[in-house]
Parts: structure tokens; sequence; C-alpha cells
């Protein structure tokens, strides 16, 4: 709807012409004092049962304005020649104002609902950009660039671009790695392919099928990296060994780091665990001596890196 326009200087006119009940022109006995923005407000017959509002919708041709007939309610009906024409005030302009104040949709060019600072909202179909967001997030295919987003839990499908901290990010789908991205407190930072998730807690990276995985395996194409647990039971003052083999073999030769799973003392007995020799890309060996004077079941976990 158009912005209506008005003057308080334009004097009553009248018509120049009788004005039919179909006719879409109305014509004055002069254009002086007349508005000259469009579209605005005519009322010809005033205070009579003729009454007619007419909104002119544009400039004139000499004194034959352009008009919309019946606005605000009122029928067309025919007006004889020199009939009264007034600009006023009539109920649209009071009414107007009314439903303003109570609408919560379609308001100040808004198509849609109006979003409050204090009302519960959903908002769909919204382009958030440079913007500091807090509290439940819920998104759905949705794409929040650049936000900056405190203390907030994040739920649903997101491309995110900027950088979140403080909060619970569990989405369905995270597609990110083309920004920084920050969550939590609960991890260390994992830093690959000048991507950085800091303070996270990562567990569900676990999920091959997880989205980041994918990403992540994208961002480390040839990284291998596998780990295992290997547990030998070795006589008393004396040694063994115990083959493992790679569940996928490496191109190279990996790096090998083994952890017995047993606390130490300064005063025990030797009990070493070391590599028999250097790593294969099929597997390596592992030779475990006890040097006590019982038998032991020594559980040692283990870590291959390469690719």
């Amino acid at each position: 709807m158009p912005k209506r326009n008005y003057s308080s200087t334009t004097i009553a006119r009248s018509l120049g012409a009788t004005m039919t009940v179909g006719s879409a022109i109305m014509v004055l006995d002069s254009t002086a004092t007349v508005p000259t923005a469009y579209p605005f407000t005519m009322v010809i017959d005033p205070d009579t049962s003729s009454e007619e509002i007419v909104t002119v919708t544009g400039a004139p041709t000499g004194t034959s304005y352009p008009v919309t007939r019946g606005s605000d309610g009122t029928t067309p009906t025919e007006h004889l020649n020199n009939s009264v024409v007034r600009h006023m005030v009539t109920a649209r302009d009071l009414q107007e104002p009314q439903d303003h104040i109570y609408a919560n949709a379609g308001v100040h060019g808004v198509t849609g609902s109006v979003v409050g600072t204090t009302d519960t909202q959903s908002l769909t179909n919204k382009t958030i950009s440079a913007s500091t967001l807090s509290g439940t997030i819920t998104a759905s295919a949705a794409t929040i660039n650049s936000p900056t987003i405190n203390g907030s839990t994040i739920s649903g499908t997101t491309t995110n671009t900027g950088t979140v901290s403080g909060g619970t990010v569990s989405p369905a789908n995270i597609s990110l790695l083309s920004g920084s991205l920050s969550l939590g407190t609960n991890a260390t930072a994992i830093v690959a392919g000048g991507i950085t998730i800091s303070y996270a807690n990562i567990g569900h990276l676990l999920n091959s099928t997880s989205n980041i995985q994918a990403q992540l395996n994208n961002k480390l194409p040839s990284a291998n990296i596998q780990t295992g647990q290997k547990t030998v039971t070795v006589a008393a003052n004396s040694s063994g060994t115990d083959v493992v083999t790679f569940t996928t073999a490496f191109t190279v030769a990996p790096v090998v780091v083994l952890t017995p799973v047993r606390t130490f003392t300064s005063t025990s007995p030797v009990i070493q665990v070391t590599l028999e020799s250097n790593a294969t890309t099929t597997g390596f060996t592992i030779r475990f001596i006890n040097g006590t004077a019982s038998s032991i079941a020594l559980p040692v976990n283990w870590i291959a890196i390469g690719s």
C-alpha cells in the first residue's frame, strides 16, 4: 500500500463536469491548492447521502485527475457538475494507525512477522551476517555467516564460517572448515589444514559418518593413524615377543609408540616393553622382558602414525 499524501492548505473545490458511476476520471474546476504528491484523498459531496471517497492516483491532464472510486468503504455513485469536492481526513486515516499499533505482521514494509526482543519467535528465511547471537539456536538448513555466538546451544543443520565460543554445538550436520570454530571448554585443540577446532567435546567425531569427520579426512588425506592394545603373559625371569598386524597397511613404515598399562614404582623389578625391530608397513613385533620372580600378564597400548 503506497503512502498517502496530505495538504493543510487545500481549499474546497467543485466538479468541473458530471462524474458518472463508471468513470475513473474526476474533473475539477481548478487544480489550485490541490496536492501535487500522489496518492491523496478527496471526498465528493461530503455530508450528503451521495458522499463518496476517491483516491487520486496520479497527476492531472489539465484539470482531469485519475482516481480510484469507492475508497474507504464508500460506494461509487453519480456526482453532478459543481458538486463540492474536499481534501479531507477519512476513517482509514485514523483506523490504519490503530491497526498498525496492534499488528505483529505486515508492518513497516515487512511482509512477514516483526522480530521482537522479548517474545519467543521462530525465524525463517533470514540472512544473519556479522551478528552476535545468544540463547538456544535451532537451525534447519540454515546459513550463519561470520557470527559470534556466545553461551548458546545450536542444533539442526548449519553452515558456519564464523566463531562459536562458550556454548554447546550439537548439530546433525555442520559444514565448516572454511573458518575458525571454537567450541566449549572440554578438550584440547585440533589443528588441521589451517582449521582450528579448540576446547571442544569432540567425541561424536568417532562416528565415521560424521560430516566433520569426513571433512577432517579430506583435510588430512594422507594420514593413517591406527591404535590398539596387546596383552602378553611372560613367565618369571624371561622374555617373549608378540606380533601386531595393522588393520590397513601403511604406504611407508609408520612411527610406533608403546605405552604399558601398568603402574611401576622406583623399586619395581625390571620389566621392559620394546620394539623387537623397526615397524614395517604391515605391522611390528613387541618384546616383553619380565625380570620378576612371577609370571606377569602385561597389557600394552600402541599407536602407529604414518601414511
